[in-house]
């Protein structure tokens, strides 16, 4: 595929899916890889003509020999177009023993946190990965074997909160093409070709083999499905939304009771639906509740008297007479003492944490805020006594570069911080103003700008 033919497809694509506007700031996830070597001057690309700010991230995953000449290649690649850099080193290895999860999803956990961070310190709008249609149909195809439902089958989408994936409608092949014309080199992860994880097998030999055998389109065919189903599904989510709305009697964060005779008038996949919404308001970003699960929850309707059953994450259903209720027990969620933060530069400890804050001159080179649990802001915007303690009703925290905000609450189910541990999260505040939700992000309004005279510099680390 020519590279004009590849950039003007990318430019449709982009377009239909209202995937970047005009100036956006963008962090790109580049691992050197065809994919993301192919986003990156993608992207660059359209930079002049759209008005685009890049900056690039590269995680360094501490797993193979080769990691350190990668992210020097990728650094390369930004040098030569002036393309920002952030290089972060996580030990995948150690982060996956820490958290009792696979190398695989440790590894994504830490390349999401890392685009995050970045997205934060820059005041970035969206973040760029680079999976493509070929990683789509693979993931179609686990999911499949797994057992889901239709979000499972949609699989990856083209956009997902702020995160945009302008590379999907393009095959492995056209991509590698793309690069070939473009006469840039990639790097090859040599542990993309062997068969150790299900996802490899399916690349590798399932794949191939639908289209060599059964049909050369299978890859583009499963694309295709895929954007039928989630137009399909985008417009169950707004009937169920409607419906959830109709049927709620009340909503609290660890219960949620809804109208049985109402639930019953509605179509059979609505019911599903609309229960695992009130499952997800009581357990945001779950992931093992099945259909299984959500029949046994229906089946409660249609018996007479009081029954129960018991689901996952202490989640437990009651059907009563005309009411179904869903409770999640045993939340213990500790509130956080309110405690002034004084910057004299001096540590202290609160609510088990131990705070120090200290004013600094806004000089030149200083570092604003790279770690997760050190943070800098404008000292000169304080105008009220600055406080650790707990959210309270009434927060609000900025979340756009045009002042716009959100209810602190919102962002915390958005950010899919569980319910019960809300109330433990350390907030730094002014007011109801929220400068900072402590290991997450910090406020627009507070960030420091080069019109910035004084900085002041908290660190927040919990006691062991």
């Amino acid at each position: 595929m020519k590279t004009d033919i590849f950039i003007t497809k990318a430019e449709k694509f982009i377009k239909d899916k209202t995937l970047i506007k005009s100036g956006d700031k963008i962090v790109m996830g580049v691992s050197g890889g065809a994919d993301s070597v192919a986003l990156l001057l993608l992207l660059n690309s359209l930079k002049v003509k759209m008005s685009l700010s890049l900056y690039v991230v590269h995680v360094n995953h501490c797993l193979r020999p080769e990691a350190d000449s990668e992210a020097l290649y990728v650094e390369t690649l930004c040098k030569e177009r002036g393309i920002p850099f952030f290089l972060r080193k996580v030990d995948i290895k150690a982060l996956s023993r820490e958290l009792k999860i696979g190398t695989e999803d440790a590894g994504r956990k830490a390349r999401y946190e890392a685009f995050e961070s970045v997205l934060d310190e820059v005041g970035a709008t969206k973040i760029a990965v680079a999976h493509n249609c070929n990683d789509r149909a693979e993931t179609m195809l686990f999911n499949l074997a797994r057992g889901t439902g239709i979000k499972g089958l949609i699989s990856i989408p083209a956009k997902r909160d702020n995160i945009v994936r302008p590379l999907l409608f393009a095959t492995r092949a056209e991509i590698e093409e793309f690069l070939t014309g473009e006469g840039v080199r990639f790097c090859t992860d040599a542990s993309n070709l062997t068969d150790d994880y299900a996802r490899n097998r399916i690349r590798n030999n399932i794949l191939p083999a639908l289209e060599d055998s059964i049909n050369g389109g299978a890859t583009l065919h499963m694309f295709e499905t895929a954007e039928q189903l989630s137009g399909l599904y985008e417009f169950a989510l707004k009937r169920c939304e409607e419906c959830y709305k109709d049927a709620c009697v009340s909503e609290t964060e660890t219960k949620v009771s809804l109208d049985a005779r109402k639930i019953l008038t509605m179509d059979e996949y609505l019911q599903s639906m609309l229960i695992k919404q009130a499952i997800d308001t009581l357990v945001p970003g779950n992931r093992d509740i099945t259909h299984v699960h959500l029949s046994d929850v229906l089946s409660l309707l249609k018996k007479n008297g009081t029954k129960s059953v018991n689901l996952p994450y202490n989640i437990t259903a009651v059907s009563s007479y005309d009411t179904l209720t869903l409770t999640r027990e045993g939340i213990v969620s500790e509130s956080l003492s309110e405690t002034e933060i004084v910057p004299d530069g001096s540590s202290f400890k609160a609510s088990g944490y131990t705070v120090k804050a200290e004013v600094l001159d806004n000089s030149e080179g200083f570092d604003y805020g790279k770690l997760k649990y050190t943070k800098c802001f404008d000292y000169g915007k304080i105008k009220d006594i600055l406080v650790m303690r707990s959210r309270r009703t009434g927060d609000t925290i900025s979340v756009t570069s045009g002042g716009g905000t959100k209810k602190l609450k919102d962002y915390m189910i958005d950010v899919k911080i569980p319910a019960g541990i809300r109330d433990s999260v350390p907030v730094i505040a002014c007011g109801s103003d929220v400068l900072w939700v402590v290991g997450y992000r910090i406020s627009e309004n507070y960030k420091v700008t080069k019109e910035t005279k004084r900085v002041i510099r908290i660190t927040v680390l919990k006691e062991d």
